[in-house]
């Protein structure tokens, strides 16, 4: 008996041990958390697997080659590792060192990321190691192949050697895509070039000989990275030297610019321009004086009247008259009185009749002769012509009888050329095409100036308004050209008895012509400016050498088309070009231009 109770004691004693160790254990289980490295402590997390996330920052985003990505790896407990292969076929392989902390990594291809968590099997007290994988994909996106727009442009396709252009590249470019990293341009006469940059400067250059200005751009695409280069893009543009003639010399501007106005040149050799429009509606009152001597123009005097379409006639003391023309209101009667001496405008006394778009024509007498014109209505017989007497400032109208008193028909527009004789003056067509084809001849009585005549002259050999007439010098030969035609013809007056006074055609000018100038200059010739030809202003100067009765073309052109303008002959043989019915943005351009012998 004793013997059993030694044994079943020795057997108790064999087994404490072991279940102390197995107690032991358990407690270390119990204690520790569970087996498995790197996850949290927290007891819960030991009764299940750990909560694994992975993803991109900003998953919408259109991803390019090398661009920026943001992967996040999150999770509870446990040890985590991205692994991947880059776009050479490179593995990689990354520790997660802070879960929930956004890692880096510039794909080049359409990737795969895997995470890959390791952790304790909370269900065992042995070490069994379990995993939770994630994946990502990355997505690239192909570039579309853009490039920029390049232009150059000059500001003149030619010029006058010498003369400068502007030289504008312009470079069109979407910024969210593309960079300009170079911008040079060269010329084909010399080897300065632009200093590189990434804008594109605008030149100035004087253009000496044809010149080809090319354009270089160099350019990334900044949607990848590294960024994209491409091939040099480039285009040109050339700038030749003008064939086209040299231009005239530039005048001083005018202080308004005007059309429809009068220019006179006064004894003082300055020359007046008064009148006109600026906007081809609203007639103005201001005058102005140019000095040929310093090439500029002064404001003088206004006159009390605004006035377009009007006359000025130099009278024998110097002085200017003024007369009629359109006020804004209706066609004037009033005229005015310049004194250069004074730059002052004195009221004279009123026309019997309200006119714009007349003649006056001085007499032998320094009286003056209005006739024709658009009359006023309501004022009489629009044939009726009057004649001014500057020693008591009045007019005097012509009778209504007999009938050689009276002009044969009204008209405007037309052109009165005062003979050597200083008594005959002839007119000759007018707007009205009941008279285009017409002249008559006025025969001024200075004895008795309402006793004066007119009669009808010699049909012309073509219609004609708006067309010029020039004396032909040492003669009474008149020379008529254009009125939206291209032909001339010369109307002969030398006697009125045998042969009488007949009109011939002459040779053609060149360009069709109307609202132009007509000058006659001190070695005989007449110079014809400018002009329309019923569609375009005109820049265009032809002369006409009355010995062969031949026509050239000026080497130089008006630098300004110009129509409705003025040209005055100075006593330096040079001939003033003012005024023009040429506008820009409305208003009338006050450049003039200077003729030279």
């Amino acid at each position: 008996m004793t013997f059993e109770i030694l044994s079943s004691l020795k057997s108790h004693i064999i087994r404490w041990p072991r279940h102390l160790l197995m107690a032991g254990g358990l407690c270390l289980l119990v204690a520790c958390g569970g087996g498995g490295g790197g996850g949290s402590s927290n007891t819960a997390a030991t009764t299940s697997a750990p909560g694994v996330t992975f993803s991109q920052v900003n998953a919408n985003a259109t991803v390019y080659s090398g661009n920026k990505i943001q992967l996040t790896p999150s999770y509870n407990y446990g040890s985590g590792v991205i692994t991947w292969t880059d776009g050479n076929g490179q593995a990689q392989t990354r520790q997660v060192v802070n879960p929930g902390t956004p890692i880096d990594d510039y794909p080049t291809a359409t990737t795969t990321y895997t995470l890959t968590v390791k952790y304790q099997d909370p269900s065992s007290v042995r070490p069994s190691e379990l995993t939770i994988t994630k994946n990502v994909t990355v997505t690239l996106t192909a570039i579309d192949i853009v490039t920029p727009t390049l232009a150059l442009a000059s500001s003149a396709p030619s010029v006058i050697s010498g003369n400068t252009v502007t030289i504008t590249p312009t470079v069109t470019y979407d910024s969210n895509k593309l960079s300009i990293s170079n911008c040079v341009i060269t010329n084909s006469v010399t080897t300065i070039t632009t200093a590189a940059s990434t804008t594109c400067p605008t030149l100035t250059p004087t253009i000496t000989a044809n010149t080809t200005f090319t354009m270089q751009v160099q350019y990334v695409d900044i949607r990848e990275t590294p960024h994209r280069t491409f091939p040099t893009l480039q285009t040109t543009t050339i700038v030749s030297i003008s064939t086209d003639p040299l231009p005239l010399t530039a005048g001083g501007a005018l202080t308004t610019g005007r059309t429809e106005q009068i220019a006179i040149l006064l004894p003082t050799n300055k020359v007046l321009v008064a009148g006109g429009t600026n906007n081809g509606t609203t007639p103005l009152k201001t005058a102005e004086l140019y000095d040929p001597s310093t090439n500029t123009w002064t404001t003088t005097g206004s006159m009390a009247v605004a006035r377009r379409g009007h006359t000025a006639t130099l009278l024998l003391d110097g002085k200017i008259l003024v007369a009629g023309g359109f006020d804004g209101a209706v066609e004037s009667v009033t005229t005015e009185i310049y004194d250069p001496a004074t730059g002052i405008w004195t009221a004279s006394g009123p026309m019997t009749r309200g006119r714009k778009y007349h003649t006056a024509s001085r007499l032998s007498d320094g009286k003056v002769l209005i006739a024709g014109g658009i009359v006023a209505t309501n004022v009489g017989d629009g044939r009726v012509a009057e004649i001014y007497a500057p020693l008591t400032g009045t007019f005097t109208s012509m009778p209504l009888t007999p009938s050689t008193a009276l002009m044969s028909t009204p008209r405007s527009k037309h052109t009165a050329s005062v003979l050597s004789d200083g008594v005959t003056v002839v007119l000759t067509g007018g707007f009205d095409p009941a008279v285009q084809t017409t002249t008559e001849v006025f025969t001024y009585n200075a004895t008795t100036p309402t006793s004066s005549t007119w009669a009808t002259g010699p049909t012309l050999t073509q219609g004609r308004h708006d067309h010029a007439a020039s004396i032909l010098a040492g003669t009474k030969k008149i020379l008529l050209t254009g009125g939206y035609t291209n032909t001339t013809e010369i109307c002969d007056f030398t006697t009125f008895t045998a042969p009488v006074p007949s009109c011939s055609a002459s040779t053609s000018m060149s360009t069709t012509r109307a609202l132009h100038t007509s000058t006659n200059l001190s070695n005989g010739k007449v110079l014809i400016i400018g002009g329309t030809d019923g569609s375009a202003l005109l820049k265009s100067i032809e002369l006409f050498t009355p010995l062969g009765a031949s026509w050239e073309n000026y080497a130089k052109v008006l630098r300004t088309a110009r129509a409705g303008h003025s040209s005055t002959l100075l006593s330096n043989g040079k001939v003033l070009i003012s005024g023009a019915d040429n506008q820009v943005s409305g208003v009338t351009t006050p450049t003039t231009e200077l003729w030279e012998p």
